[in-house]
């Protein structure tokens, strides 16, 4: 992976992570009987996904937004706050995973009690995925257009 399309590819992530969720959202919401091993199996592809999706952002993304906003001279207090809290929304969303990791702990859940768990752990998620589509991603290309106008 090239810097350079990082954020393209964090972004198709989003779309895939925002795909599974939906797809699981509307089939709780559709079925009376919740097919346990139907949602497990999204669940541990939605999983798969976020933690592909993480580890590419901590290690390699806000790594370089930070030499980025150095370079710029920019205060790095905010992305380390803003990051700390992007933290505690995947620690509730890691939570909800490892209560609901096989399909006898989705099926001990009510239907509803479980949906209304899973609308919650999504929209934190989806708050997430949001703020960072909309200041990160966008903060990281000003500055890497920033940076390649400073090298020519």
């Amino acid at each position: 992976m090239t810097r350079e399309n990082i954020v393209k590819i964090l972004k198709a992530q989003h779309v895939e992570i925002e795909k599974i969720l939906h797809l699981i959202d509307n089939y709780l919401e559709e079925n009376k009987d919740i097919d346990s091993v139907f949602v497990h199996e999204h669940l541990l592809k939605f999983g798969e996904i976020l933690m592909e999706h993480v580890t590419i952002e901590d290690n390699e993304f806000y790594p370089d937004l930070i030499e980025k906003m150095k370079k710029a001279h920019e205060e790095t207090g905010d992305i380390y706050n803003f990051i700390a809290r992007m933290n505690a929304i995947l620690d509730y969303v890691y939570g909800f995973l490892e209560k609901y990791n096989s399909p006898e702990k989705i099926m001990t859940e009510h239907r509803d009690s479980f949906r209304a768990l899973y609308i919650r752990m999504m929209s934190r998620l989806e708050i997430r995925i949001n703020v960072e589509e909309l200041f990160v991603y966008n903060k990281w290309t000003k500055l890497k257009s920033l940076e390649e106008k400073n090298n020519r």
